[in-house]
């Protein structure tokens, strides 16, 4: 008892923190000129969203119709999140970032409930405090892109895995018949098909956002069939399993099957990105490069303009631009003819985007994100990268050798604590591997640092 009545004061103020930073920097960021008219990546995305709510898919002044070529030109989860805002919100561009808030303060809540099932009180409200002082989330949400969206989901998705693996791991559970009823056991079974089905939604929406998850998702898939056997045996392994791919495969199929249909791929811009980013003026951090600018002819690089690369790509090579498996099919190979050519290369390029991407240095993008965390009244107080990676580096290493410090405690551990934390570095991996063959920025690596920042609060 007086342990619980230390932790909800400690976590009522950290809440109210979060909640009060990012009130702050919400009204400093009112007065950026993006607020109102946003650019780059976040002006297709608010196009989209408010094309699906209001029916008008008339096209910016000076703009290209990149639907003329793709169903979706774009990955469509964000952009849908946005049509479902304006449609019940109306449209504006404060409520919609206002959402975006609250879903950031859920995330660190879901996050608390998460590493406190895990680890316990103190980690959660270390992992929770940790969550409230790193700079990048109340920027993040800020902006109309799908990160404060993707975290909040892939803390969800986290949560639903682990409470089917505490139903799973219950005592007794491989005795179960014996010592339950037979409605017992179907009603523990039923509410574990329940969370593999909503895990499987959650994992398709996020994929919508993040097609990087992709990995993560089929090793998700394998390791709900593992554990679930050892539990269950192998009949109920492969229900599960059905459960939660048939969920995910019922939401991505719909989305995926238009752009399969005309293009011969589902992930739009694969092969435009694999080639720009492979070729001999690629850049390390940057689709730019004087080869995308001889190709572009001077038109700016954005999800609007696709179609003008698109069409100047095909005459500079001599293609067709309305076969579109064609085109994939050039891009791909140029990319993989340049890096089979020049293997030396490509490894020292991915060496360096690797040491890139767990280096303090925030890599620009869309915006300087240096400058605006060191202009920022709110923001230049607030940690930056090089808490996530010493608290992620030290809280794994403690881990590891609590791990096999006490043996005895291994079994126990390997019920839900041990398959958890391998989700979790999965997770990490996972993101960090994905933009290797590509460029890396600061926007890249915030899908890994909620989970850096866990390890830290163990820490």
């Amino acid at each position: 008892m007086q342990s619980k009545t230390r932790i909800t004061p400690a976590f009522v103020i950290i809440l109210l923190v979060c909640v009060l930073l990012r009130v702050g920097y919400f009204l400093d960021a009112m007065d950026r000129p993006d607020h109102d008219h946003p650019q780059h990546d976040a002006e297709f995305k608010e196009y989209w969203g408010r094309a699906i709510a209001t029916g008008d898919w008339t096209i910016p002044e000076g703009r290209h119709d990149p639907f003329e070529l793709w169903p979706y030109p774009s990955y469509p989860g964000y952009p849908w999140f946005i049509a479902a805002h304006y449609i019940i919100f109306g449209i504006g561009p404060t409520a919609i970032r206002v959402t975006q808030f609250v879903l950031g303060v859920c995330t660190v809540g879901l996050f608390f409930i998460f590493t406190r099932l895990l680890w316990g009180p103190i980690a959660a409200l270390a992992t929770m405090a940790l969550l409230t002082s790193y700079w990048i989330f109340p920027f993040s949400e800020t902006t109309l892109d799908q990160a404060a969206l993707s975290n909040f989901l892939a803390a969800l998705l986290m949560f639903l895995l682990m409470q089917f693996l505490l139903r799973l791991s219950w005592p007794g559970t491989a005795s179960l018949k014996i010592h339950k009823s037979a409605g017992a056991v179907s009603r523990k079974f039923f509410f574990s098909w329940l969370l593999a089905l909503a895990a499987g939604i959650v994992a398709a929406y996020t994929f919508s956002n993040r097609p990087e998850i992709l990995p993560f998702i089929l090793l998700v898939s394998c390791w709900l069939f593992i554990i679930t056997s050892k539990k269950q045996g192998f009949i109920r392994a492969t229900a599960t399993t059905a459960v939660f791919m048939g969920a995910t495969l019922a939401v991505f199929l719909p989305l995926a099957i238009p752009n399969i249909k005309m293009t011969g791929s589902y992930l739009v811009g694969t092969e435009q990105k694999l080639h720009i980013c492979n070729n001999p003026e690629s850049s390390l951090t940057s689709d730019t490069s004087p080869y995308l600018q001889t190709i572009l002819d001077g038109v700016e690089w954005s999800s609007f303009d696709m179609p003008v690369f698109w069409e100047n790509y095909a005459r500079y090579h001599d293609l067709d631009p309305a076969n579109h498996v064609q085109m994939n099919d050039h891009m791909r190979n140029a990319a993989l003819t340049f890096i089979r050519e020049n293997p030396g290369l490509t490894a020292r390029r991915i060496l360096s985007k690797a040491v890139l991407t767990w280096t303090p240095t925030e890599i620009d993008e869309n915006y300087v994100l240096a400058y605006e965390k060191e202009h920022s009244p709110i923001l230049r107080y607030m940690a930056g990268f090089p808490l996530a990676l010493a608290g992620f580096v030290f809280g794994l290493g403690a881990w590891l050798c609590h791990l096999f410090k006490d043996r005895r405690q291994l079994r126990e551990k390997a019920r839900v604590e041990i398959p958890m934390v391998f989700l979790v570095l999965a997770y990490i991996g996972v993101f960090f591997v994905a933009f290797l063959p590509f460029h890396v920025n600061g926007r890249y690596r915030i899908p890994m640092i909620p989970f850096m920042l866990l390890f830290g609060g163990y820490g």
